[in-house]
């Protein structure tokens, strides 16, 4: 890297206006010393980057909220399996195939819970 701190249409820029800018890649020295001693060029460019980090932040609660969302997916699954064996198991009076060996039991009592010879709870 020689200095140069963006590129065309990128942060930093101190000429960064209105969601784009039309200057090439500059370099850091400059863009230092233009941001030091021009409050006009300052203003745009704090106000630009505060956009890039807003939106770069929707960006990473967006994916946060969809790995969490297949995460519940993922942890729902087995609960969903169970669910639909229990239902099975009242409507057919209490008795009901395994889920892994097939084997057919009976639930018994009032309780959600049920196990298999086979060791499938």
């Amino acid at each position: 890297d020689d200095g140069v701190v963006s590129n065309p249409g990128q942060l930093p820029c101190y000429r960064f206006v209105a969601g784009g800018c039309d200057c090439a890649s500059i370099p850091a020295a400059t863009l230092h010393r233009v941001l030091s001693t021009d409050e006009d060029a300052l203003r745009p460019f704090l106000s630009a980057q505060r956009r890039v980090i807003a939106a770069e932040e929707e960006h990473n609660r967006r994916d946060a909220e969809e790995a969490e969302r297949e995460a519940r997916a993922n942890e729902t699954a087995p609960v969903d399996r169970l669910r639909r064996t229990v239902v099975e198991a009242l409507s057919r009076g209490g008795h009901v195939g395994c889920p892994d060996c097939g084997e057919r039991g009976q639930k018994n009592d009032a309780c959600m819970h049920m196990s298999c010879r086979c060791g499938t709870r």
